[in-house]
């Protein structure tokens, strides 16, 4: 684990020498070890032959001193094969395995010898590994002695020696020919050849890991300038640009990346162009929507002043019918050119009704002209909600009678300030007012109803006002659209499907909220939820 959380926090430079210097350590480690095993098992090879050559040549050479037992003879054979390479003892000895003669190195005596055992050698020549009896590692090789006798024929009898050595002939064993190799200087060029091998093997491991470091560093220097210059980039910087290399990979590489630092320098030129331009932009398109949104408030406006311009007009047509009666009652007077005394009072009367009628269609222009202005966002003041339902009803009165609904309210005395624009919010409740009335075709009952919900903690409380129905209803499916723009359900020509998505707007702005409680043929109930302010907290207009 630890070797592997170490790798891992090498880069890929190190990576790369630390992989490629493992593998040839290892190649070279498994190559010096089979160099080292052949030569080894090679050079034993080797002097096992030798040994066994040695013993068979001996073992020719004694055959007439065997067969005779003549010790001179097979001494100086023995005398002549001990100092011989590596050679430490020689021995011959007759088929019943007496000792007839026998060599030994300098510093070899007979006791350090193994006893000779005839049953190690049944046939030819016998060579194993053996040691001497006080240490030492030697290659014992024996060969049988063998005297031939020809066979000849009657025809061969008179033939010259030549046939004679090429004719077939029986062999007896007659003696052993042993001769004994030391390991020791083998063992030493062994030792020898395996020092230089593991010196050489070092060396290769060394220089094939410089050779390694040199390369990766040759290679990864390019790279290094490109990682450097691609964290400057990445800090803002660029500028920067790398060197195209000698290396065809590499090159491309460079010019791939200095082309993209071009692209990102232009690019970033470009996105300052636009950058000082933006806010300008924003600013205009800011403002495009804010007239766009109140061009759509103001239009959704005049669309309710239109749907309750039969009910102004009757609610203007009684004090004028009033005021032109007594107008045509008084001019009728005073065409017959006298004037009586009681008459005075009558005229006061008249000109008082006249008086009231015309403050009656004043008010009620006045209150329709407050109502269809355009308002701007700078027209937030403390209001009276019930003061402003008051003036709603006045010009929807008639239209709610046309429509036989019979509108009930129930409006709290102790109701606080709000603070907010009033004519917006007088839109607003004007849109439900004649929603509810479309709603309910065929007549019945509207409650209005406002209250206040009183301060908890930090809450400052709100103003609610309610308006219930007992129309058509909402279905559930309808009930999640039907703040969104251009939503309605009612046939074409109806609507436009903004009325409540505009209301519902106005009263965000506000930072209150629409609540809507509808059950299909039941009716719907419609809660304006308006927040109480402190004074030092909206000064202004809505952000």
């Amino acid at each position: 684990m630890k070797v592997r959380n170490l790798c891992g926090s090498l880069c890929l430079k190190w990576r790369l020498i630390l992989v490629v210097s493992l593998l040839l350590v290892v190649s070279c480690a498994a190559l010096s070890v089979f160099l080292i095993s052949e030569f080894s098992a090679s050079a034993v090879k080797s002097l096992e032959r030798y040994a066994a050559s040695l013993s068979k040549n001996l073992a020719h050479n004694a055959e007439f001193g065997v067969m005779l037992e003549i010790k001179p003879e097979l001494d100086v054979f023995s005398a002549g094969l001990v100092h011989g390479e590596d050679v430490i003892y020689v021995q011959i000895y007759n088929k019943k395995g007496v000792l007839l003669s026998e060599g030994l190195s300098e510093g070899i005596t007979p006791a350090r010898i193994r006893p000779f055992s005839e049953s190690l050698v049944t046939t030819g020549t016998a060579v194993f590994s053996s040691s001497l009896l006080d240490g030492g590692d030697v290659i014992d090789a024996v060969s049988l002695v063998r005297i031939h006798t020809p066979e000849l024929s009657r025809e061969e009898l008179g033939s010259t020696i030549g046939l004679i050595e090429d004719s077939d002939s029986k062999s007896e064993a007659i003696g052993y020919a042993r001769v004994g190799v030391g390991l020791a200087s083998t063992y030493a060029t062994i030792k020898s050849t395996t020092r230089l091998i593991i010196i050489y093997t070092i060396f290769v491991v060394v220089l094939g890991v410089l050779i390694s470091v040199t390369l990766v560093r040759m290679l990864s220097r390019p790279i290094d300038k490109m990682v450097a210059a691609t964290e400057l980039i990445a800090a803002g910087d660029l500028s920067q640009r790398v060197e195209v290399t000698a290396y065809q990979e590499l090159a491309r590489l460079a010019i791939a990346f200095n082309q993209m630092c071009d692209s990102l320098q232009q690019t970033q030129h470009e996105i300052e162009l636009y950058n000082q331009t933006l806010e300008q932009k924003i600013r205009e398109r800011t403002q495009e929507l804010e007239k766009a949104q109140k061009q759509v408030v103001q239009s959704e406006k005049m669309v309710a002043v239109g749907q309750l311009a039969a009910g102004v007009a009757h609610e203007l047509n009684n004090p004028l019918g009033g005021i032109l009666g007594y107008a045509q009652f008084g001019l009728e007077k005073l065409s017959k050119g006298k004037m009586e005394e009681n008459d005075l009072s009558d005229y006061q009367r008249y000109l008082a009704d006249i008086e009231q009628q015309a403050r009656r269609c004043k008010a009620i222009v006045k209150n329709l002209l407050k109502f269809s202005r355009s308002s701007t966002d700078a027209e937030f003041e403390y209001f009276d909600v019930n003061a402003v339902l008051e003036e709603t009803f006045v010009f929807s009165a008639h239209q709610l009678d046309m429509n036989d609904i019979k509108l009930t309210r129930k409006l709290a005395a102790d109701l606080p300030p709000v603070y907010g624009n009033a004519n917006l919010l007088q839109q607003v409740f004007a849109n439900i007012l004649i929603n509810a009335m479309q709603s309910m075709p065929g007549g019945g009952d509207l409650y209005v109803e406002t209250r206040h919900s009183t301060a908890v903690g930090d809450f400052r409380g709100t103003v609610e006002i309610v308006f219930q129905d007992m129309g058509v209803g909402i279905t559930s499916e309808n009930l999640t659209k039907i703040f969104e723009p251009f939503f309605t359900t009612k046939k074409v020509g109806e609507g436009t499907g903004l009325g409540l998505a505009v209301s519902y707007g106005i009263v965000k702005d506000h930072g209150g909220d629409i609540r809507i409680d509808s059950v299909v043929d039941e009716g719907s109930t419609f809660t304006v939820i308006l927040p109480i302010v402190e004074e030092m907290v909206r000064s202004n207009a809505i952000d």
